[in-house]
């Protein structure tokens, strides 16, 4: 699910919590070559 904050209090009450989480991607050397 997306989060979209509207103002900065509502990022603020986040702090400390997982705020979008994505599975891990696999990255190369060669990738980042």
């Amino acid at each position: 699910m997306k989060k979209t904050f509207h103002s900065y209090s509502e990022l603020a009450a986040c702090v400390g919590s997982e705020v979008a989480v994505t599975e891990w991607i696999p990255v190369t050397q060669e990738q980042v070559n």
